[in-house]
């Protein structure tokens, strides 16, 4: 097989060698990663351009290690590739990894784009480095990638909430030119984690007002905030658009209904949210009312699941 490449073009063989690679994710076969890349390295035609998709194939198979040497050896690094690094290491637990990868990126003179930021940002959030953190945002600040991009916005402002700075993260997020729904939520579950249920109901009462759906986690988020506040006023409101933009079967809408009306004391409301449920985990339904601290609430659903009627 290498001898047939001998008078075929660089062109040809990077399609090749791609094509295999695609093959191989597909089937998320490590030891045909391996197998791809000892023939690369047989066949004189030393990586190409190819090894940037070779290092990826190795993340998507699990390959870790494999991904990681053939990434130190690679003579050119694209942004692809640095982020596809980073974003694995955050996805296994492994912040410091990540962190490291972005600093060598940056002193090699690699520019950092939103999907470097957007990973990077939680592992700082991750292992609680503030000071680091900040110097980040303003790399994204003079790439002009804070003000611009609602996905380093949501990124930073989740960062700020989880280091416990919730002005840093509105201003971050007053800054943002084009919000999105996304955006919207990181605060919301910011002002939720540090008890500011009033400011949740704030900032969901102004995506609204710029016309900007709530998904199902934004309905989530803010029942919970209802709950918090045993406001059941604007719980009730909640629900109506919650069933408006048709997610009244979505789990985490239900979950986060059935434990508002717990908190809020309407025990037959909350049960009946759970009658609504097509295939409840009792056991977790129960904890999310024993939760919201309402005992009498918790003694009927007990009852009502072991009866097996919940009405």
């Amino acid at each position: 097989m290498t001898s047939s490449f001998n008078s075929t073009s660089l062109s040809d063989a990077s399609q090749f060698y791609s094509s295999l690679i695609q093959q191989c994710i597909k089937k998320k076969s490590l030891t045909d990663a391996n197998l791809i890349h000892n023939h690369i390295l047989k066949s004189g035609f030393f990586y190409l351009n190819i090894g940037n998709k070779l290092t990826d194939a190795y993340l998507k198979c699990g390959g870790i290690v494999d991904a990681r040497k053939l990434f130190d050896e690679l003579p050119n690094r694209f942004i692809v590739s640095w982020n596809s690094m980073i974003s694995y290491y955050i996805s296994v637990k492994r912040s410091k990894e990540a962190i490291f990868l972005y600093t060598r990126m940056v002193l090699e003179g690699v520019l950092p784009d939103e999907f470097t930021f957007s990973s990077v940002f939680k592992a700082f959030s991750e292992l609680s480095l503030v000071h680091q953190g900040r110097q980040a945002h303003g790399v994204s600040v003079v790439l002009g990638l804070e003000v611009s991009n609602a996905f380093v916005g949501s990124a930073l402002v989740d960062m700020y909430a989880k280091f416990g700075k919730m002005k840093d993260a509105r201003l971050v997020a007053d800054r943002v030119r084009d919000k999105d729904v996304v955006l919207f939520t990181a605060l919301i579950v910011g002002y939720n984690q540090h008890g500011d249920g009033g400011e949740a109901l704030d900032v969901f009462g102004n995506m609204i007002k710029q016309g900007i759906k709530a998904n199902e986690y934004t309905f989530a988020s803010i029942l919970i905030t209802c709950g918090n506040l045993e406001d059941l006023g604007v719980g009730k409101l909640v629900h109506g658009l919650v069933i408006k933009s048709g997610f009244g079967s979505a789990v985490a809408s239900q979950t986060s209904l059935l434990t508002m009306y717990a908190r809020c004391g309407l025990i037959i409301d909350s049960l009946n949210v759970f009658s609504n449920i097509l295939h409840p985990n009792q056991s977790k339904i129960l904890l999310c009312v024993c939760v919201s601290l309402k005992v009498e609430a918790v003694n009927q659903v007990s009852l009502s699941i072991c009866k097996g009627s919940y009405l």
